[in-house]
């Protein structure tokens, strides 16, 4: 069962990238990060979706109990030994990405709307985190840092800019609370 959800999932990242060119956009916004994140997070949760119709459409009673049994008893371990941060962002397209997507298909109770978001693409991971924040277009605060490379002296520069959005700052912010 697990290997037939598997491949379920793969297909539907088939058929985005046959239809959407998934790869494309993602190489349209890897310079910015949350929205990257973001994207992923609407890719994952478009192929969690697809995986779970295929299974309720597909599998029984017994052989949806057996795919559940075989995630539970996934040997997570080398996961829960890295910093909550580290966790947090690689989770986040498989625990947000699935709610996200789910709000826009059950608007209209097919994938138009998710469809739609792949040529209006999530700004950030907190459209992703708040949906209703993706609805309603609202749009990333852009934060802009001062420059303080004169104040650093000598021999210092900037090597790289890039966004630091709702969930990295989020994760971090807990990361204190569970140490």
């Amino acid at each position: 069962e697990q290997d037939e959800l598997t491949v379920a999932h793969e297909f539907v990242h088939g058929l985005q990238q046959l239809h959407f060119e998934i790869r494309a956009i993602g190489d349209s916004i890897e310079d910015d990060t949350d929205q990257s994140r973001a994207f992923r997070a609407l890719v994952e949760g478009d192929a969690t979706l697809g995986q779970l119709v295929y299974m309720l459409e597909h599998f029984d009673e017994q052989q949806q109990a057996a795919a559940q049994q075989a995630n539970n008893s996934a040997d997570i371990s080398a996961f829960q030994a890295a910093p909550y941060v580290i966790q947090r962002l690689i989770a986040f397209p498989y625990s947000e990405g699935p709610p996200f997507v789910i709000s826009l298909f059950l608007q209209t109770n097919d994938f138009e709307l998710v469809n739609e978001a792949y040529t209006d693409l999530p700004r950030s991971t907190e459209q992703i985190i708040h949906p209703e924040k993706y609805e309603s277009r609202e749009a990333p605060v852009e934060v802009v840092a001062p420059d303080i490379s004169s104040s650093l002296g000598d021999g210092w520069s900037e090597i790289d800019r890039d966004t630091f959005g709702e969930l990295f700052l989020r994760s971090y912010l807990q990361s204190g609370i569970q140490a």
